[in-house]
Parts: structure tokens; sequence; C-alpha cells
């Protein structure tokens, strides 16, 4: 390894890599996408085309799995490690080089989307083929379109009314703005039982979607490399996935309705921009 290469691959870990707590990331991803970014430095090739060559990676693979063929299925599966990498890649490459824009943002939290969708679909369709039913392909279909989007919605609208909220008076006047709320009771978010811990266990751990995606890759790869198991690995995992994103996604709801949540999320988005006295 050139002492020039050696001192570029030292600069990316210690200043380009976000920390993670997540052991696949940890293990995997950011030790190899170091390599590859120190290579591309020197090139200037720019994040946003790693991001856009990554979004086609993700297009390849999800087609490739969705065939229900058996040599396919395995590439595509085994591709997943190909666009993990490469999602690291183009962060890295933008906080060395200084060049974070919104645009490579919008980018690359895009291709997060479409590859959270796509992904969900082509196992779905993948199942189907290899003769689980349409049930499967159906429940990928009904998430893709149902329970992606409350999440996003909820954050229009704290930041909408967030925005109005000086000028149209839609705080409570018992409340000032002004005024720093307290940090939101976790008690007045989540029902009873339901703590924080466990809400982050469930968004970090089981529907961090990296991992989502490094589990079904894996169990179809072992279902495909291993067909005289006579089960289908993937399809207990897919059903319990799709349906831990419908319980969060009803849980969102829940919450923006039912409880003061939006209205805390408010508040805690207007303080930030009042400066303390």
């Amino acid at each position: 390894m050139k002492p020039k290469y050696r001192e570029r691959l030292a600069s990316v870990r210690r200043s380009s890599q976000r920390s993670t707590r997540n052991l696949y990331d940890t293990v995997f991803t950011r030790r190899i996408s170091a390599y590859i970014t120190a290579l591309l430095l020197p090139l200037h090739v720019s994040p946003n085309l790693v991001s856009a060559v990554n979004l086609g990676v993700g297009v390849v693979l999800c087609a490739l799995i969705a065939t229900g063929e058996r040599h396919l299925v395995l590439a595509g599966a085994l591709t997943f490690h190909l666009y993990a990498v490469l999602d690291s890649v183009d962060g890295e490459l933008a906080r060395a080089q200084g060049r974070s824009s919104l645009p490579g943002m919008f980018l690359e939290a895009w291709s997060a989307y479409l590859m959270i969708n796509g992904f969900s679909l082509a196992v779905g369709a993948y199942l189907w083929r290899t003769g689980a039913g349409l049930v499967p392909l159906g429940l990928a279909l009904f998430v893709a379109v149902f329970a992606r989007n409350a999440a996003a919605v909820a954050r229009r609208v704290v930041i909408e009314v967030a925005e109005k909220a000086p000028s149209a008076g839609m705080l409570p006047k018992e409340h000032p703005i002004n005024a720093r709320p307290p940090d939101p009771d976790p008690a007045q978010m989540f029902p009873r039982g339901l703590t924080t811990r466990l809400r982050h266990f469930v968004e970090e751990s089981l529907l961090y979607q990296t991992n989502v995606w490094l589990v079904l890759s894996s169990l179809l790869v072992v279902e495909v490399a291993l067909p005289r198991l006579g089960s289908s690995l993937v399809q207990p995992a897919f059903v319990f996935y799709t349906s831990l994103a419908l319980a969060k996604e009803a849980g969102i709801v829940w919450l923006a309705v039912c409880t003061r949540y939006l209205d805390l999320e408010v508040r805690r988005l207007c303080a930030r921009d009042v400066p303390d006295e």
C-alpha cells in the first residue's frame, strides 16, 4: 500500500466516517467503504455520481431478486452488500471533499426511499414466483402504498405549523413562543408500557433498513443455495418485517391524532429558533 494512499485512508477513517452503533456497518461497510473512498478522492469523483450509480445498483439487485430464478436471486442478494458499501462511500466523499449539498442529500434520501419499497416489492415478487401465492406480494404492495407516509406527513405538519406559529398565533397564549418549553414527557407521547427505549430498539434495530435488508438477503442466499431445506425461510421473516412496518405506521397515526405529540414537537422546533436570554 502506497504511503499517500495509506494517509488518505487514515484521513477518511478519522474525519469522514460517521460513528454508528449498527454492527453490520461497523464490521463490514465502514471498513470496505473507506478503501473505495480513499481510492476515488484523487479522481475528484462527485458524491452525487456515486449516489446515482448506487441507485442503479439498487434497481438491478431488486430486479434480479424479483425474477425468482435461482442464480439471479443469488446474484441480487449478494449485490446488496455492494449497495450497502456504496451507500457509505457517497457520504464519505462529500465530507472529505467538503461538497455536501442539499441536492446531494435529496438524491441519497430519495435513493434510500426507493430502495426500501423496491426491495420489499422484489422479495414479494420472489415469494410469489416461488409458490407462496399472492399474499406476500399483495402485502408488499400494501406496505409500499400505505405504510411509508405517516412520518413524512407528521414532519411536514410540524414544520408548517412551526413556521406560521409566531405570526399566526397558533400556540396557546399561556405558553408564549419565547418561553422555552420543557422536554416532552415520553409518558404523554406513548401508551403505557411502550417506553422510549423500546421504540429506539424497534426503530434502530428491528426496523433499521440495513438490518432488514441484511436479514432478508442472507435468508435468500441460504434458501436458494440450500433448496433441500424444503420450507421457506424468507416468507415468515418478510411477513414479520412488513407487519412491524404496518404497526409502526399505525403507531405514528395514533400519536399524531390521539396524543399531544405533534404539539410538543412544534414547541420543541420553535424553541430552537429562540435565543437564550
